[in-house]
Parts: C-alpha cells; structure tokens; sequence
C-alpha cells in the first residue's frame, strides 16, 4: 500500500510539472542604455528598429521602403478594461481580420498580450498590449506579409523592448500635429504641421 501511495504521489508531480513546464508565459525583463530613445508624449521607451525614423509630431515610427509603421500609445486607463476587446470573440466578428497568434506575456513585469492580425489587402499587424489597473501601452505595428521575416521581426523586438517609466510626467503638446497661433486677433488660429 504505501508503494502505491508513493507511484502515486510520483505520479501527480510528473503531470504537475509537465503541464507547467509547457504553458510558461514569456516574460521580458528591460533595462534602459544608451540604445533607447523616450517616446515623445508618453512614459515609454523603446529600442527603435533599424532604418525606422521618429514622426516628428506623433508617437510613431516609419520605415520608407517597406511602408512599415509603429504607432504608440499610452493610455490613462487599466488594461484589464482594455484587453477584453482583444480576444479570440472579439474578432470573430470582424470578417476582415483573422487572429494568426495570441498570447499573455508579461513586460517588465506588467500584464501583456501579443496579437498578430491578418487584414485584406496582404497587411499583417502585430499589437502589443500591456499595464496594470492604472494605465495600458499599445505597440501597433503595421507591415505588408511580404514582410513578414525582415520588417515584422525587427517590429516584434523593438516593441518587447519597452521599457515604462510611471514617474515620467507627460507632455501631451510633444505630440500635438496642430499648433495654436496666439499673435494677431482675439481669435486664436489652429494651423496644421507637417510631418
């Protein structure tokens, strides 16, 4: 009898740590060094990709040649209300775009989930979601699937690369693509900028 119980108990440890052993969640641990540029309007830092160029007026990154784009976006709101809106049901109902891959990672410690979304038109997107119950970034990165083993991968880095700084206040002017002309009349004037 005490044999069985110790096959047993055996038993229940092998399954236990295969089943943990198998479903790990990829985390991502950061430090800041002299490859990292502030993002502009919010309290992220990334690692850009090579050959991506900073948008002057938007939290953004574009690549010429391929067309490729990350966009950046920190929000003042929980991510446990945002990432519901990012499932499997979620798009289920969306006919012009399929889930190639989710998952839940975390970033420097914080919650965070991986998408790669497939549209009409030969344009994959790669979303990057993470936070806590105080705010949410979002790391969209948008590229064509031809792509896909060049400009997607360097993409997918750059965005594992964030590091999030909840000190750092945020100066939401950094990123206006507007500007307020106070001269002449009472009447203040909006221009637009240019890129």
């Amino acid at each position: 009898m005490r044999n069985l119980l110790f096959l047993f108990s055996i038993l229940i440890v092998i399954i236990l740590d295969h089943s943990c052993t198998h479903h790990k969640t990829e985390s991502y641990y950061n430090t800041l060094n002299e490859n990292y540029i502030d993002i502009p309007g919010t309290r992220l830092s990334i690692i850009p990709p090579d050959g991506f160029k900073f948008m002057e007026y938007s939290p953004q990154f574009l690549e010429e040649n391929s067309n490729g784009k990350i966009l950046i976006n920190d929000m003042p709101e929980s991510y446990f209300n945002i990432i519901p809106m990012y499932s499997e049901e979620y798009f289920e109902d969306i006919p012009e775009s399929t889930i190639i891959s989710i998952k839940d990672i975390y970033i420097n410690g914080y919650n965070g989930r991986e998408l790669i979304i497939e549209e009409t038109g030969n344009q994959k997107k790669y979303l990057l979601f993470f936070g806590n119950s105080e705010f949410c970034v979002s790391i969209a990165g948008i590229y064509l699937s031809e792509f896909e083993s060049t400009i997607a991968k360097q993409i997918i880095e750059s965005a594992r690369s964030a590091v999030y700084n909840p000190n750092k206040v945020i100066d939401q002017t950094e990123v206006l693509s507007y500007y307020i002309n106070t001269s002449g009349p009472k009447l203040a004037i909006a221009g637009a900028t240019q890129n």
